[in-house]
């Protein structure tokens, strides 16, 4: 019934309790796949050794998370695949959980759970699944899934294209959003049934983003809706709406870079619906939104700004 796929990368202190909480689930996985993307420590080693007769492993060269993932979906023989990454793992009963939710919504497409990085916090779960009907008016903000927490049925991986490897940002949030768009909703479950090794907070407020290969770019094109099955003009509607919106509540970290200047106002001049009271702000020169953007509350506050904006205007 299920897949496990594990892309591994240097992850060789992580890897074995991935792997371990695959295989102790109540609910039994049919196969587990890992592809190591060219790591550079004994992770392969130590898989070879430990696991060597219960998963299958492939390498290959250093090519990204997104082209590990295609691979071992291209190599998946069940109805569901079930995203795991090296460093997270899952509570035993979480396939189970996942099953039961199939049974409940069995053409939603998507399933998810909530997450923790706090282990306290991870226990049996007791909750039930609901259907997100109308997501994209729902979370413009943030998404409730996250990788680790995902399975999909694997209908959608043969007349769509899986994940985006030019993409280094972001890369989950388009096959999500196509999936979504593919299935109309997605079925979801509050309750914390995996861990997850939490980024470091101090490191990402560091680091520059690259705007030509994130999924702001990508889903800002309008090339990018003529390749996505939608199934139905209502799904349609929305998330073309939703487009312009994500856009512009997650581009004030996409400033902080000088190189994305050309790219990040060729998008903005050609942003549809049009939004002034926000759009106004976003054409400033940008050598000012490059200054602004910098700081962490200037970027919140405008973030708070924009989403007032959604809430009582747009």
């Amino acid at each position: 019934m299920f897949s496990v796929i594990i892309p591994l990368y240097n992850k060789s202190q992580f890897i074995e309790r991935a792997i371990n909480s695959a295989l102790n689930q109540i609910f039994k996985p049919s196969e587990i796949i890992v592809v190591d993307d060219g790591s550079t420590d004994d992770g392969v080693e130590l898989v070879k050794k430990l696991f060597s007769s219960q998963v299958e492993l492939y390498t290959q060269e250093n090519m990204g998370v997104s082209a590990a993932r295609n691979y071992a979906i291209s190599k998946a023989k069940s109805s569901y695949i079930a995203f795991l990454d090296a460093d997270d793992f899952w509570q035993e009963e979480y396939l189970e959980l996942i099953s039961k939710g199939i049974k409940s919504f069995p053409h939603a497409g998507i399933w998810g759970t909530s997450k923790t990085s706090d282990i306290v916090e991870l226990v049996k779960p007791k909750g039930e699944f609901y259907l997100i009907e109308d997501y994209f008016m729902k979370y413009v903000d943030r998404s409730p899934f996250l990788t680790s927490c995902v399975v999909m049925d694997s209908s959608f991986f043969k007349c769509q294209p899986g994940f985006n490897e030019n993409l280094t940002r972001g890369e989950d949030l388009d096959v999500w959003f196509r999936a979504i768009c593919f299935f109309g909703g997605a079925a979801f479950c509050d309750d914390k049934a995996v861990f997850y090794e939490k980024d470091d907070p101090t490191a990402l407020t560091k680091r520059n983003f690259t705007f030509s290969r994130s999924i702001l770019k990508v889903i800002a094109s309008p090339a990018y809706t003529k390749k996505i099955i939608y199934k139905d003009q209502k799904t349609k509607k929305q998330f073309d709406y939703f487009r312009s919106k994500f856009f512009r509540i997650h581009i004030a970290k996409y400033f902080k870079a000088p190189e994305n200047k050309e790219d990040i106002e060729d998008v903005i001049s050609k942003l549809n619906p049009k939004m002034l009271l926000i759009d106004l702000f976003l054409n400033l020169p940008f050598s000012f939104l490059h200054w602004f953007f910098k700081d962490g509350k200037r970027s919140l506050y405008f973030r708070k700004y924009v989403k007032s904006c959604f809430k009582y205007i747009y």
